[in-house]
């Protein structure tokens, strides 16, 4: 049988998707623009952001050449092809943040005073987020903490010593610093969120999962230094995800299998099902995949596709079907 290539884009946020310079549509992560690239051929797909943020995010345009049903050619950073069995390619762009200042003055974020004997600290925003040390002996220091909206400073007694905090609020994640009194950084971490809780720092990472589970690591200062005394892994701050459909459900059964959450994984499952021999099978089937996605065409049954990237950096996928007894999974299949 021969499949007419079928596009199916999506995008990490909202946009506007021109192809060959004529309007198609809209999409975004959770919905689909549909394309039927009938004769294959050279493809310029444009899109256009239509969510306001804070950080704006920029138009991209790419070529795409298709040879039937698959891409002839490498594609760029920032997008994401996946090709099925039945002709369709998924599309998923990634359109880059605007990386620019407010014009204009620079401005004060947070001020940190008397934290060391003639020592003022101040993070501001001047072409970016900046750190700035000044001493009364007039010795400056300024670092550059990257493009962002935000932060704060605080002081951390950790008993022998003061330390400085600073954490900046990036354009896409934020930054925490921990500072001697001689300027030298003893801890640097990233995180979807970062902070310091109970006098230990922590980073709060989101996992690429449909429930957005979160990693959490907890530092302490011990012997002089920081060191990971924790690393968790669960919901920290309460945006769990609950799936409810059937196509949902499957999907968070093998991101849970995938991660070692075994428990959860048990829960999706028939009672008669839920044993640890069950889960290593599911594991095993399931395999290595970096992300699951519906497929166009298959509908009226429960069945998933589990993409993995190949050598060629094309992502193909492994189909799965589900089947449900009074909602919980009681077989699955590979198609």
């Amino acid at each position: 049988m021969i499949y007419l290539p079928l596009l199916c884009i999506t995008s990490n946020v909202e946009a506007y998707i021109e192809i060959n310079g004529i309007p198609v549509g809209e999409c975004s992560e959770k919905k689909r623009l549909p394309y039927a690239a009938l004769e294959g051929g050279t493809f310029y797909i444009s899109a256009y952001p239509l969510s306001r943020h804070v950080m704006p995010y920029m138009p991209i345009v790419h070529k795409l050449i298709l040879s039937g049903a698959r891409p002839a050619m490498p594609f760029p950073d920032g997008v994401r092809l996946c090709c099925w069995d039945n002709g369709t390619i998924d599309l998923h762009i990634s359109l880059p943040r605007l990386v620019y200042e407010r014009s204009g003055q620079p401005f004060s974020i947070s001020v940190l005073d008397s934290i060391w004997p003639d020592t003022h600290i101040t993070l501001y925003n001047d072409c970016g987020i900046k750190l700035l040390i000044e001493k009364s002996s007039g010795d400056t220091t300024v670092f550059s903490l990257g493009v962002g909206v935000g932060g704060n400073l605080q002081k951390l007694d950790v008993g022998d010593d003061i330390l400085a905090v600073i954490r900046a609020e990036l354009s896409d994640r934020e930054r925490l610093l921990v500072m001697r009194r001689d300027k030298s950084v003893m801890l640097d971490i990233h995180g979807t969120s970062v902070g310091i809780e109970e006098g230990r720092p922590y980073s709060l990472e989101v996992l690429p999962t449909l429930r957005r589970h979160q990693r959490k690591i907890v530092y302490e200062y011990t012997g002089g230094d920081f060191n990971p005394i924790s690393q968790d892994r669960g919901f920290f701050t309460g945006t769990e995800i609950v799936p409810t459909g059937k196509h949902d459900k499957a999907i968070a059964l093998c991101e849970a299998a995938r991660e070692g959450f075994f428990e959860e994984a048990k829960s999706y499952l028939t009672l008669d099902m839920r044993s640890d021999d069950v889960i290593s099978v599911v594991r095993s089937l399931c395999g290595d995949f970096e992300y699951a996605s519906v497929p166009i065409g298959l509908e009226d049954r429960t069945v998933i596709g589990l993409c993995r990237k190949t050598e060629s950096g094309i992502y193909e996928s492994k189909l799965l079907c589900f089947e449900f007894d009074n909602g919980s999974i009681y077989n699955i299949e590979e198609l």
